[in-house]
């Protein structure tokens, strides 16, 4: 089992001892906040414009790949016989949960593949995550008890004080939910489905607790918003599988300044995706929707042709749905999308004299190819809890096509487990030693072109030993100089390291890294830990950030929530030029002065230890 780690603060006024190896620095507290104040700048002004982002491609997938590829036939053994890689399709009514949706789907589909063929039973989904306690907790800040008490996503949802299930509506992405998973919460194995039980383990399926039941506008039968959907606390820190790593893609659509799309850089952003999809990692990611929920009615269809269930979003947009893609067909044709279109006056379907739609041509891709998508919008065969079915998708299949070639696509990403619990070990209870508990939507880092380092330190509340290390890396390409301290009593032995190594990462995401060399702590023995992120040309620094309340009540934040980043003194620092910074001290100016960085809400720097409990 996963404990909950109580992390105690001290001081790090000791540590500035450092600065006496250099008594001049060509760089000081301000720089830092500088650079910080630029990156909350791009920001805002970035805020409501649609990405467009060239990333590199990662070399690894620069490869030929088959024509076609689909995780629901694979024949693992070459020996003829296909298997099912993909869990059903689920129901994500009667909330707009797509983001814990889509990215549980890409898990249970990445955890099966691992596992083997072994783990399919009669073609029966033997994972089946829960959706729930992913959507539950992004919006559910720790209690007050906690070291980092208050810490969270705040839902803004109307009607939410007088029903807290409501925050499950929030919306959010897939990255929240892999934070959230680095941090153990979840992902969780679901209990059987009961819809009677009054135990805390059903709150795990997607259901209220009293299972009371609606018809939604197409006559679907779902759970009622209305009931109590909440989620015991004892079940936060609940982890049937433990993230290992994470893959953020690149955006795979990049615009011109001749407004045209660069078609080749489209076609090997697509192979980065392939190269997820072939080694049984499913993916999730965002797009942009006629509707974000199966039967929500927002005027005419835009994007998608209902008879060939082809989309393609032929206009740069926002995403506002999330779902997991399992396939692709190099070979689908361009013409199984929509040719035109109905027009549109004030929002309502356009007629004319004769109550004949107007109509008018819209941009089919330009070239043919698409990926296979499973939605959460219920099928006719829809794992959904016994209750509802759906005739949404491919033969009411729950499954359509999006174009290689889609405007709106951003947000991708791959997750890979640890399933043979090796990060785990033969040991019953681990540690996972971590500050930074704030889900997160989207990765940020701060750029500086002068060397930079971040940290943090952590006390034992027991003796245990740290075999292995989490951190995120925000750029392609990216090394990273890892270096471990110790303490002599209050002071830091800054010249004697007790490990140092480097690792660089060809993908952007988060990482799990086994040590060189395990590190033991005596129970109440301190430990500091430094990474310095860095490319050919800048250095980075991994934070965690959301718009906090200033931010949401000016409009900034997409979804309906604001943040509250708890960073107390002692638990993480900047470096710069041997100069030392307590976090929180520049955390506290910066969220107090009158410019960018006021609108965020800033957490502790992503770096985690993964220890075992030594037993006597």
């Amino acid at each position: 089992m996963m404990k909950r780690k109580i992390v105690l603060t001290f001081s790090l006024l000791t540590i500035l001892s450092l600065t006496a190896c250099n008594n001049s620095p060509k760089y000081t507290e301000e720089d830092i906040i500088n650079a910080f104040t630029q990156e909350a700048l791009t920001r805002i002004d970035n805020h409501g414009k649609v990405g467009n982002k060239k990333d590199d491609i990662p070399i690894s997938a620069l490869k030929d790949y088959p024509t076609s590829f689909d995780l629901r036939k694979v024949d693992t053994n070459n020996d003829g016989i296909d298997e099912n890689y993909v869990t059903g399709v689920k129901f994500q009514r009667p909330f707009g949960t797509c983001w814990s949706f889509g990215s549980t789907a890409a898990a249970e589909t990445s955890i099966l593949y691992d596992l083997g063929q072994e783990a399919i039973i009669d073609d029966k989904d033997t994972i089946d995550l829960s959706e729930h306690h992913t959507a539950w907790y992004a919006y559910t800040p720790l209690p007050q008890t906690d070291v980092q008490g208050g810490e969270g996503l705040i839902s803004m949802v109307d009607g939410v004080n007088e029903n807290p299930s409501l925050r499950l509506n929030s919306g959010s992405t897939q990255f929240a939910a892999s934070s959230l998973w680095a941090s153990g919460m979840g992902v969780v194995q679901e209990p059987e489905f009961d819809e009677t039980s009054k135990e805390i383990e059903a709150q795990l399926t997607y259901r209220g607790k009293n299972a009371i039941k609606t018809t939604t506008e197409k006559g679907y039968a779902v759970y009622s918003k209305e009931d109590d959907w909440s989620v015991d606390e004892s079940l936060r820190f609940r982890q049937s599988y433990m993230l290992e790593n994470s893959f953020y893609l690149p955006q795979s659509v990049y615009i011109k300044e001749d407004g045209t799309m660069d078609i080749d850089y489209c076609d090997l952003a697509s192979k980065a995706y392939k190269e997820q999809l072939m080694k049984g990692r499913a993916l999730v990611l965002g797009f942009k929707a006629d509707a974000y929920l199966a039967d929500k009615v927002e005027g005419i269809p835009k994007y998608i042709n209902g008879e060939t269930w082809a989309h393609y979003t032929y206009e740069p947009s926002t995403p506002n749905h999330s779902v997991c893609v399992v396939g692709w067909d190099d070979n689908y044709s361009r013409t199984n999308f929509l040719t035109k279109v109905q027009c549109t006056v004030n929002g309502e379907p356009a007629y004319d004299k004769e109550g004949k739609p107007i109509m008018k041509a819209v941009n089919q891709p330009p070239k043919d190819g698409a990926w296979i998508v499973k939605n959460s919008w219920g099928a006719l065969d829809t794992n959904s809890q016994g209750l509802t079915t759906s005739d949404w998708g491919i033969d009411g299949t729950g499954y359509f096509y999006l174009s290689y070639y889609d405007l709106s696509i951003d947000s991708v990403e791959a997750y890979d487990f640890d399933v043979t619990n090796s990060i785990k070990g033969e040991l019953d209870e681990y540690i996972i030693e971590q500050h930074d508990l704030m889900p997160n939507e989207a990765p940020h880092n701060i750029e500086t072109n002068f060397p930079i380092a971040e940290g943090n330190v952590f006390i034992a509340e027991e003796s245990e030993t740290i075999k292995f290390i989490s951190c995120i890396s925000t750029e392609y390409k990216e090394e990273m100089n890892i270096s471990f301290y110790k303490f002599k009593g209050d002071d830091l032995d800054y010249n004697h390291p007790v490990l140092e190594f480097s690792k660089q990462f060809d993908n952007k995401g988060i990482h799990v890294i086994e040590l060189p060399n395990s590190i033991s702590l005596n129970k109440g023995e301190k430990i500091a830990v430094a990474i310095s992120q860095k490319t050919d040309n800048n250095y980075f620094l991994s934070v965690g950030s959301e718009w906090n309340k200033k931010g949401y009540d000016n409009n900034l934040c997409d979804d309906k929530y604001y943040a509250v980043g708890v960073v107390n003194k002692g638990e993480s620092f900047v470096i710069l030029e041997n100069q030392v910074f307590d976090f929180a001290d520049l955390k506290q100016k910066m969220e107090e002065m009158d410019g960018p960085t006021s609108f965020l809400s800033y957490d502790n720097f992503p770096i985690k230890l993964y220890a075992s409990i030594d037993k006597i």
